[in-house]
Parts: C-alpha cells; structure tokens; sequence
C-alpha cells in the first residue's frame, strides 16, 4: 500500500516500520503533543480516511480516557504512600517521647 520511497518523514522518526518506533508514534499521539503532524504524514503514506480514523480514536482512547485513569492511580497511589509515612513519622515520635 505505501510508496517506497527510502526514507521516512523527520529523519526517519516517523514511520511504522520497527515496533519501538512505532510504539513511540503512538505514545505521542496519546500524549497530544503533535499527534496531528504523525497523522498528516501517516495518511500521505497509506491511506486519507484510515489513518485519519485511526489516530483519532486513538486520541479520544487514549489520550482522553486512559491517561486520565492512570493519573489516577498514580495520584491514589501517592495519598496513601503519604499516609503510610506520616502515620510511621506519627509513631516514632510518640516511642521517643514516651
């Protein structure tokens, strides 16, 4: 389906062609920080509505649900670490005093 032209988009940083590199093309389409770029040049390389369908579903997957989800954790995560600290803080301090 693509033309084989030898080369790839932004010194070969942009292709699908080795799973690490794409894998980071998917994870800055998630991020929302120049998806847009990857699609354009994604869709100039296979096919207009493909691509197009496929990166924007990406992004309302994953960049508006599943890293929300993530965030999440990680901030639940951090609370009861927090806890768990202050409460070790809290009982070290009533055996030295008592």
């Amino acid at each position: 389906f693509c033309k084989d032209s030898g080369r790839n988009p932004q010194h070969n940083i942009v292709s699908f062609d080795n799973i690490l590199i794409s894998l980071l093309n998917t994870l800055t389409a998630s991020t929302l920080e120049g998806w847009s770029d990857v699609m354009y040049d994604a869709s100039d390389a296979f096919s207009l509505y493909l691509a197009r369908l496929f990166f924007i579903i990406l992004v309302i997957v994953v960049g508006l649900f599943v890293f929300k989800l993530v965030l999440a954790v990680v901030f639940i995560k951090f609370d009861s670490t927090k806890s768990a600290v202050f409460e070790t803080q809290t009982f070290m301090a009533r055996a030295q005093n008592g």
